[in-house]
């Protein structure tokens, strides 16, 4: 079975993500970066920057950053071979690393689609 998050594929989820941190920017320490002194974005506008987790959590539509444990937020883990936020936020870290797993985590996604399309069974449920 392929996850799915608000009828959207974890590989759509994390794709979104990506683009977010690139088109938002990136930060740390943070789940995100607000215009204003709220604690929660309103919206996508009112975000200047999110960390990767906090993108994760915007591409769901979970603007209160609720969800920390969908199956992009565990792919993201598997793909950082830790628990991504300490990836994230460590001392040092580039946008660029954090970006490079998103892909490897895209990537890992990717062939468990492609598997599934072509396992005996062959099924994506969308939940």
């Amino acid at each position: 079975m392929v996850e799915t998050t608000q009828q959207k594929t974890t590989v759509q989820v994390l794709k979104e993500a990506k683009q977010l941190l690139i088109d938002k920017g990136w930060t740390q320490g943070n789940y995100v970066g607000l215009t204003d002194e709220g604690l929660y974005p309103r919206n996508l506008d009112e975000v200047l920057c999110a960390c990767g987790h906090g993108a994760v959590c915007l591409a769901q539509g979970d603007l209160a950053f609720m969800r920390i444990d969908s199956p992009a937020h565990k792919a993201l883990d598997a793909a950082a071979g830790e628990y991504f936020p300490h990836f994230n936020d460590r001392m040092g870290q580039t946008v660029e690393e954090v970006l490079a797993v998103f892909d490897k985590a895209i990537a890992a996604e990717e062939a468990k689609v492609s598997e599934a399309l072509t396992s005996p069974a062959g099924r994506i449920d969308v939940i």
